[in-house]
């Protein structure tokens, strides 16, 4: 499943004490082309940078990302006719040399996500525990640089999580490749063939435990792998600044 044009916000930990919330990534397809993200709001690029406009550009001291954030991503999907907001938190620790353009993830932690809409799905405590112990971000790479415009173009390198299997099920933590080219030569375990699942939550069903309330209730066990990379575009501009609130850029996704 491809998410093109999800809004993410990075959250400087000294704006934000609010985010730090933990609550899990929705799997609907989405199909609308707008809808909330922090400060500024999410929505589809039509053009699609991809990131690219990143590639140009030279260091700054008022465009580096050294510092604490909470990076916050909104997605807005369809599903029964009625738009889904999913919200997934992670605390990230940056570190951007002085005179360098490249920056690199030093500590991180997955803080779940939240689903509203038709249904609200959230995770347990248990759930919410087991992913700060997983797919840990530590190393990945990006590059943050001032353009001709004198704005800053930022972009992470493509970045793969598992939920409730094994990491043999992935590639490559930065693969830039995708899902299905994996999913062919590393299929995901399902209930006939459960071999690499696991039990996170130690509530007794392999995979993670999703709650879910609203038009449809229940549980769901499941096991998913997605990546996702977030970049600056024309339409979210970033402004320099030696002292960061929030910046609101583009991401994709695929699970």
């Amino acid at each position: 499943m491809k998410r093109r044009g999800l809004g993410l916000v990075l959250v400087s930990i000294a704006a934000c004490r609010a985010l730090l919330g933990c609550s899990a990534h929705d799997v609907v397809k989405p199909n609308v082309d707008e809808g909330t993200g922090g400060a500024g709001g999410t929505g589809v690029d039509a053009g699609g940078s991809g990131g690219d406009d990143a590639d140009t550009g030279v260091p700054s001291a008022d465009c580096n990302l050294t510092g604490i954030w909470i990076t916050k991503i909104v997605t807005v999907t369809q599903a029964l006719s009625l738009p889904q907001y999913a919200t997934a938190w992670y605390y990230l620790e940056i570190d951007q040399p002085a005179g360098s353009a490249d920056f690199t993830i030093t500590k991180s932690m997955d803080c779940g996500t939240e689903v509203h809409g038709s249904v609200i799905v959230t995770l347990l405590p248990p759930t919410l525990e087991a992913l700060m112990k997983h797919n840990s971000q530590v190393g990945r790479k990006g590059t943050m640089k001032k353009g001709a415009d004198g704005r800053c173009a930022v972009a992470a390198e493509q970045f793969w999580i598992m939920l409730g299997g094994e990491d043999r099920f992935l590639p490559p933590r930065n693969a830039a490749e995708e899902i299905e080219t994996v999913a062919a030569r590393l299929p995901l375990p399902n209930p006939d063939r459960p071999d690499g699942a696991e039990d996170w939550d130690n509530d007794g069903k392999l995979g993670i435990n999703w709650q879910v309330s609203g038009v449809i209730q229940g549980t769901r066990s499941t096991v998913q792998r997605q990546w996702h990379r977030w970049f600056s575009t024309e339409r979210y501009p970033v402004t320099p600044a030696t002292a960061w609130g929030d910046i609101l850029v583009e991401s994709y996704l695929e699970e």
